[in-house]
């Protein structure tokens, strides 16, 4: 098959977070099993920078990236006006297309040429359907004029979690469209030359210090003004908070709160961490806590998980059922639920390794990678196989 995906951005815009590795995963994988993978992506480096001042492109294993040209852009959104002349030359040459994007430039016009030269595509949308918080209007009136079309046309949506599923079935998505396709996390991601103690001493943490972990985007729906507000009820001593992630619009409003709650003392913030700095700090904390609103399939679970550390989230989490009580625990948005569940966490050491334990099983049960590859590759050819029938 030749596979193209589709991407607001890509390596090495590892700032941008969760999309980029999971589109990286299945096509580095794809090409292994003998398939051509393009991927058209923006150049984008952060929401405010990029990596040229043109359109290029570059090779990742196999996989070829076209870096286009954005001019233009809001915060992640970016504007790639090449992309018309890129779709006209390029597009009939795909066998199928695998959006990783709903609202947006590139999905607006990638999806009309798609409907043009009868090229299938198949949506991921990453857990963005709902209209949850931050620039509603502008939301509600894309998803009425382009939204729902470009989900009417699509062959498949994908979900990575039953949550998603469900989020695409109350826009009215016929069941039959979707398709249940996991993300994995692979094991050779952790360094295995990294010791435990280099985080804490990077930082100037004491040594028999606990740590409660939280790394993500810093937005204001993933939880942290909840997570601040349990951690200040905490009268334990020697345990700090480690707020690490880029900044989404939250920062301020963090600094604040922490300033409120009196605590300035007991948090660190590290700003955004990648690589080996991240699993270092995965590395030497006690608890990771990730307290979102509605994360359908969050890595950064997984990749504590991966490192052995127990895992506090939210029951709305799209992985919230494999999690609890097993690696980890499940609660209310709440911030009294999340502070119970903190001290039953730093005070159970029984509990923490208990936790610790399962997580090997529970990667190799529910994360393989080549599992989900297997079924991302039978929906591509379903679809393909579908539409040879009909024709």
């Amino acid at each position: 098959m030749k596979i193209l995906k589709l991407i607001d951005y890509f390596y090495p815009a590892e700032e941008a977070g969760g999309p980029i590795p999971v589109a990286y995963n299945f096509a580095k994988r794809f090409i292994e099993r003998g398939h051509e993978v393009t991927i058209w992506t923006s150049n984008l480096m952060t929401a405010n920078s990029r990596m040229s001042s043109k359109t290029f492109t570059d090779q990742r294993e196999g996989i070829e990236v076209i870096y286009l040209n954005s001019p233009l852009r809001y915060r992640w959104a970016a504007i790639t006006p090449s992309l018309f002349s890129l779709c006209r030359n390029r597009l009939k040459d795909f066998d199928i297309i695998h959006f990783y994007a709903y609202r947006g430039f590139m999905p607006l016009v990638v999806s009309w040429y798609a409907k043009k030269y009868d090229v299938p595509y198949v949506l991921q949308a990453l857990g963005t359907v709902p209209i949850l918080v931050r620039s509603r209007i502008k939301k509600y009136v894309y998803d009425h004029v382009f939204g729902y079309r470009i989900l009417e046309n699509a062959q498949r949506l994908i979900a990575k979690s039953p949550l998603e599923k469900k989020q695409y079935l109350e826009v009215h998505v016929p069941e039959r469209k979707t398709a249940l396709v996991p993300n994995g996390i692979d094991i050779s991601e952790l360094p295995e030359d990294l010791k435990r103690g280099g985080f804490k001493k990077k930082f100037n943490i004491p040594e028999n210090d606990k740590v409660i972990l939280f790394l993500a985007r810093i937005h204001k729906r993933k939880g942290l003004d909840i997570l601040i507000k349990a951690f200040s009820m905490i009268k334990i001593a020697n345990v700090k908070l480690v707020i690490t992630g880029p900044d989404d619009g939250f920062l301020k409003e963090t600094l604040k709160l922490v300033c409120e709650m009196n605590i300035n003392d007991k948090v660190i913030i590290t700003g955004p961490l990648y690589g080996r700095d991240k699993f270092q700090a995965y590395l030497d904390a006690d608890i990771y806590v990730l307290p979102a609103i509605q994360e359908n399939y969050p890595k950064s679970v997984l990749e504590a998980v991966l490192c052995k550390v127990p895992v506090i989230i939210t029951q709305d989490c799209g992985i919230a059922h494999l999690i609890r009580d097993r690696v980890g625990l499940a609660i209310p948005y709440d911030v009294d639920a999340l502070f119970f569940a903190l001290e039953k966490l730093l005070t159970d050491s029984n509990l923490r390794e208990s936790f610790k334990k399962n997580s090997g099983v529970l990667l190799q049960e529910h994360f393989s990678w080549e599992t989900h590859v297997d079924k991302l590759e039978n929906l591509y050819l379903e679809v393909l196989n579908g539409r040879s029938k009909a024709l």
